[in-house]
């Protein structure tokens, strides 16, 4: 490379330590982490009989091939030459066993639930509309000039500065701090006020605004606590699935168990060892692939 193509990686790759995406996993790895990880992983794709020529540009390497496996493995939208440039829209998608914390152009956060995604326009800092497909919690920067809208699932949520969380698939809105307002989409007649600690819903083309009974239920999430309140077997282990990353194999259509209970920061064999004092079940976990037998209650 020349030197000035060197300078320019070199600034990119400062510019990465700057991280505009933060990943949560179940295994509690911090960035560092999933790095060093992730390095072992392309070592141990590396031919043997090459690796010695290889290690004298590891410094090189481990700089490019790490930037640029992040970037596939999470995500960076970004080029060299756009990335503090709002010049296009720009998509952020979570699959499974983890959340992610966005940092958006206008400095709000929004933090993306399991199979979540959100779209964005260009010049959202003046602009800030955004798309939801799925769940995730927002914490807004103020700006009056410019309110902060979502629109998911033909509901329309807009803000000036607060936190709050949408949840497309259940058309619900709740709201931790500040006040939102919430409307149908293409009805202006079907306005909403939610305030702090309430929530809203929308059943069959009517709406509901009510007291949030227990916070936790709804934003433990964010804390790494899975709540559940009289779930069946079914909720049970869909919710494990995408909490945990795996496929489970289990007979929960054929069982009328309930489970309620606050789990926080465990790992799925330590939470399955716990539902066992209360939901009679055997289990048998092979990396990502998990077995449960439930048994009558």
């Amino acid at each position: 490379m020349s030197e000035k193509e060197w300078e320019k990686l070199n600034s990119w790759y400062e510019s990465q330590e700057k991280e505009e995406l933060t990943i949560h996993d179940h295994l509690q790895r911090s960035t560092p982490k999933i790095k060093q990880n992730l390095w072992k992983g392309i070592e141990s794709k590396i031919k043997r009989e090459s690796r010695l020529e290889y290690l004298r540009y590891s410094g090189i390497a481990a700089s490019v091939l790490i930037i640029f496996s992040l970037a596939t493995l999470f995500y960076n939208p970004f080029t060299i030459e756009d990335k503090n440039l709002e010049a296009k829209n720009r998509t952020v998608a979570n699959g499974i066993g983890m959340t992610k914390t966005v940092l958006l152009p206008d400095g709000s956060k929004a933090t993306l639930f399991h199979n979540t995604s959100i779209n964005f326009p260009e010049g959202f800092s003046t602009n800030r509309v955004i798309e939801l497909n799925g769940k995730a919690f927002f914490e807004v920067e103020p700006d009056p000039s410019n309110p902060f809208q979502v629109l998911s699932e033909g509901i329309l949520t807009e803000v000036l500065g607060t936190s709050f969380q949408v949840d497309g698939p259940k058309k619900a809105v709740s709201v931790k701090t500040g006040k939102v307002q919430v409307q149908k989409e293409g009805n202006d007649s079907l306005l909403f006020e939610v305030p702090a600690s309430h929530w809203f819903r929308l059943v069959e083309n009517r709406g509901e605004v009510r007291e949030l009974e227990n916070a936790d239920l709804e934003f433990g999430w964010l804390e790494g606590q899975l709540h559940f309140q009289k779930a069946s077997m079914e909720t049970l282990t869909h919710t494990l699935q995408e909490w945990y990353g795996v496929q489970i194999y289990s007979n929960a259509e054929k069982v009328d168990c309930q489970l309620s209970g606050e789990f926080k920061k465990q790992t799925l064999e330590d939470l399955l060892i716990a539902i066992q004092y209360s939901i009679p079940l055997t289990y048998k976990i092979d990396d990502s692939h998990v077995k449960i037998q439930f048994n009558p209650c």
